[in-house]
């Protein structure tokens, strides 16, 4: 079981594992890994591994990385994509998706719920591929080395994922190492994972297995993304968090501006 990230809870002193995996994660126990496997303490800068290293190109080129989510899939199915926020559950307990309506609307008489009124999403997360792994809570208490025995109020617990029948798929971008040694940081990266894994993973430094697949391997996806607009207009779901506009920018209630910031991030892509 591992232990990635918290999320808040009401009780301060319990750690809820998320089920997806950041990039930033994923890359930190890479990293983990190969200072391990070089034998150099957590502060080995890896750009000071030595050309003798079967590993120099990969440690050279290691900021040049850049590592997606990674995503649990069931059973070898299809990975999961991130449900619209425009989606909404009608009378008819059918889901519908109200992106390119114009304003407010009824279906079949009635006002539609948006998520955050639904009882329930375990349909809609079905219909998008998700399947979530069981979830095993370990609590634990802070000792005192002195006195080798349990510190006043200091029991804490993890809410850890378990992994049994899951897989995670993730994808990592190597297109700003350079492109006359891409092939080679490549082949190292993979030489490393297969042989290596990943270690340290999370908060309970947990350890896994990795297999590489070429970037032409199929990786099925639960919805594909449709690559012509429908009505001259190309529908976005972000499938992770990002950082569009600078946030010290726009404090304050300002909702026209944030709009005004938005449509000009978009018209720049």
């Amino acid at each position: 079981p591992f232990c990635i990230g918290s999320t808040s809870t009401a009780v301060a002193n319990l750690y809820e594992s998320s089920c997806r995996i950041p990039g930033n994660v994923l890359k930190g126990a890479l990293a983990e890994t190969l200072r391990q496997v070089l034998g150099e303490d957590h502060g080995y800068a890896l750009s000071e591994v030595p050309e003798s290293s079967p590993w120099h190109h990969l440690a050279k080129n290691f900021d040049a990385l850049s590592f997606q989510f990674g995503l649990p899939v069931r059973d070898g199915r299809a990975r999961p994509v991130e449900l619209p926020q425009s989606l909404v559950k009608a009378a008819d307990k059918q889901l519908y998706d109200v992106a390119l309506l114009p304003d407010a609307h009824l279906i079949h008489g009635k006002a539609p719920a948006f998520q955050v009124d639904w009882k329930s999403s375990s349909d809609a997360e079905e219909h998008f591929g998700w399947h979530f792994p069981s979830t095993e809570l370990r609590v634990h208490t802070k000792m005192n080395p002195e006195h080798r025995s349990a510190e006043e109020n200091k029991l804490y617990a993890y809410e850890m994922t378990v992994p049994h029948g899951f897989t995670w798929q993730a994808r990592v971008d190597l297109h700003h190492a350079r492109e006359d040694i891409r092939a080679h940081v490549a082949a190292q990266l993979s030489a490393f994972l297969h042989t290596y894994g990943l270690r340290s993973l999370g908060k309970s430094k947990a350890n896994g297995q990795v297999q590489c697949l070429a970037s032409g391997a199929p990786r099925p996806s639960a919805h594909t993304s449709q690559v012509e607009p429908r009505d001259d207009l190309w529908i976005i779901t972000l499938q992770t968090p990002a950082l569009m506009l600078d946030p010290a920018s726009l404090r304050g209630p300002d909702g026209q501006r944030l709009h005004h910031e938005y449509k000009n991030y978009w018209e720049t892509l």
